[in-house]
């Protein structure tokens, strides 16, 4: 839909019949925006990195999701249950949902 994100969309659309409108085509053939095209490299407003983040940043592997996995490696534990809802990005993938208020 030629928005950054990989997220899955669902449209409910009703139309009253007596208006007679012609067949409504959804045809999203867009080419996938990828991150690395909209990251703002220069950027001077964007906090650092907050110091959990950067301790744990030298355990992340290409095509870790989020930090869960450099969380546990970082504390060497087998589990997996803090920082999964702190996204890595990659400059070549299509970004998830973004939001505002994640770190």
């Amino acid at each position: 839909m030629g928005v950054p994100q990989a997220r899955e969309r669902i449209f409910f659309i009703a139309r009253k019949k007596s208006l007679e409108l012609p067949q409504l085509i959804l045809d999203f053939n867009e080419s996938p925006v990828y991150f690395g095209t909209i990251a703002d490299r220069n950027s001077t407003t964007h906090p650092p990195l907050r110091p959990s983040i950067e301790k744990r940043r030298p355990f992340v592997e290409y095509g870790d999701q989020n930090l869960k996995f450099a969380d546990a490696k970082y504390r060497n534990l087998n589990t997996f249950n803090a920082f999964f809802s702190t996204y890595i990005l990659y400059d070549d993938i299509v970004a998830p949902t973004l939001t505002s208020s994640g770190a």
